[in-house]
């Protein structure tokens, strides 16, 4: 299991740059971006099979977005290791 989803999130990470190339030089906070939405993404698949929670999952990927755009900002500060742990901290 751990290898398949090992090469699971290779394909996503390199669909993601495909698809996102401004990506290419955000450094970790690429990896933020996909976890904030592969995570978030699952649990409301998840979440979906005990009841339906589509305005509930509708507002959450409102949140989501608005997250990965501030992921976007920070990015685009260049230094990457220091916008990681500035959003980090903006984000407690």
């Amino acid at each position: 299991m751990k290898q398949a989803a090992r090469k699971f999130e290779d394909r996503w990470q390199a669909t993601i740059l495909e698809v996102f190339p401004e990506w290419k030089d955000a450094g970790p906070l690429i990896q933020l971006a996909m976890d904030v939405c592969q995570y978030s993404f699952e649990g409301m698949a998840l979440n979906k099979l005990a009841h339906d929670a589509q305005a509930r999952q509708k507002l959450l990927v409102k949140y989501i977005k608005s997250r990965v755009r501030d992921i976007f900002e920070a990015a685009q500060s260049g230094n990457h290791g220091k916008a990681v742990a500035q959003f980090l901290l903006d984000s407690k």
